[in-house]
């Protein structure tokens, strides 16, 4: 992933640094030189410095024509830094008091670990999701990490696990939603204040829920009312006895069954240069500037653990949107095609609770080929049969 964003993007990853660089410079409050030449003056930006926020302290504020035209390129300043330390320290330091007041034979210097993997590859992850839609995310990488720094512990790697990937999956979304905001020229503090509020509510439900989840008799298991199989939940289960219990270095070391698997790290280096070097010498290609092996080997990835069923139907809906709609009508399809996948993803939400509630809740007995099939989530699905008395792979680790 990084040699693929240093040759393609290497550009944006460099001023992102940059950029992050400057910012922490602002928060302490100290000056910064060349301003201009390190911020983006799109229209995007110079629409959004209208804004009286968007102001940096000591620019004019007068509606003349000359002051106007200076104000319109100039970078808006419309959060600052120092909002968003506030934030990281106090969330910081909830994980930290977390740990080490709960007994769970956990270093809490884990969460500046976490924290660390956040900010080392949040940009480069930043800008293929930006590019390609697709959100590499670090959660191998981080139980890699964690399962040699905490081998044989489960626990410590999936608080590292979770301090390091989560924290870089939220802070992409937050990313998202700054950057829709940004678009449809919301002003910057009520999109942050926004922001806040929504999390610190959601931090409630979302515990009050897991909660009454655990309640549930048999929940994640094939005895389980309302289907609540959970095989998301059993991934995850799964990779902290792999990673953290067993640990990778018996899985993958010099004498694990799957060391050979190392070479995916081989592949992972050649192919994005075959594709770089294919580029450089076949530039008029317009396919091959177009072919990403962020998407070949990230697609297959989808796949687990759900089915291809539950996939198939975007592909349709996407193709109708961005494809047919677009090329035809393309002013309705910029005013409209993203409130309508808005209001689609906020039509699920909502009658999810209304059937849960309504009907799920209750157990009414309903027929139909949705409660009857499931694919491999509640049963697996085994092509080949193994001989009774006999395993796969080792039958323990030493």
């Amino acid at each position: 992933m990084t040699q693929y964003i240093i040759l393609n993007h290497g550009h944006e990853l460099l001023s992102g640094f940059e950029n992050l660089y400057w910012g922490f410079i602002d928060s302490m409050g100290l000056h910064r030189k060349d301003t201009g030449k390190r911020e983006y003056r799109d229209i995007h930006n110079r629409l959004m410095a209208k804004y009286a926020e968007g102001m940096s302290d000591g620019y004019p504020t007068r509606c003349d024509h000359a002051i106007h035209i200076q104000i319109l390129t100039l970078p808006p300043n419309p959060v600052p830094v120092w909002w968003y330390m506030v934030v990281l320290v106090l969330s910081l330091a909830c994980g930290v008091v977390a740990i080490s007041v709960w007994d769970k034979n956990t270093n809490p210097a884990i969460a500046f670990f976490g924290l660390g993997i956040c900010v080392l590859f949040v940009i480069p992850v930043g800008i293929i999701y930006a590019v390609t839609g697709i959100e590499i995310t670090l959660n191998v990488f981080a139980e890699l990490f964690g399962g040699y720094w905490y081998e044989g512990d489960a626990l410590s790697m999936n608080f590292l696990k979770t301090y390091g990937y989560v924290t870089c999956s939220h802070a992409l979304q937050f990313a998202s939603d700054l950057k829709l905001a940004h678009y449809v020229k919301i002003p910057p503090r009520q999109t942050f204040s926004a922001q806040m509020v929504a999390t610190l509510v959601s931090t409630f439900i979302c515990t009050l829920i897991l909660q009454y989840q655990l309640t549930i008799p048999n929940v994640c298991t094939k005895d389980a009312p309302f289907n609540m199989f959970c095989p998301s939940v059993k991934t995850f289960f799964m990779a902290s006895i792999l990673w953290g219990t067993i640990g990778p270095r018996k899985i993958f070391g010099a004498d694990g069954q799957y060391r050979f698997l190392h070479l995916g790290w081989a592949v992972g280096i050649i192919v994005p240069l075959l594709f770089w070097g294919a580029k450089r010498l076949f530039p008029s290609q317009k396919w091959l500037r177009m072919a990403s092996p962020i998407l070949m080997f990230h697609a297959p990835s989808m796949m687990v653990p759900y089915n291809f069923s539950y996939l198939i139907p975007s592909l349709y809906i996407g193709y109708a949107s961005w494809v047919w709609i677009r090329r035809r009508y393309l002013a309705f399809w910029s005013r409209y095609n993203y409130i309508t996948s808005a209001a689609l993803s906020a039509g699920v939400a909502l009658s999810s609770v209304v059937i849960f509630f309504a009907l799920a809740l209750h157990q009414p007995t309903l027929d139909w080929v949705g409660n009857r099939t499931y694919g491999c989530e509640n049963t697996a699905c085994v092509r080949l049969k193994i001989a009774k008395g006999s395993t796969f792979g080792p039958t323990e680790f030493h």
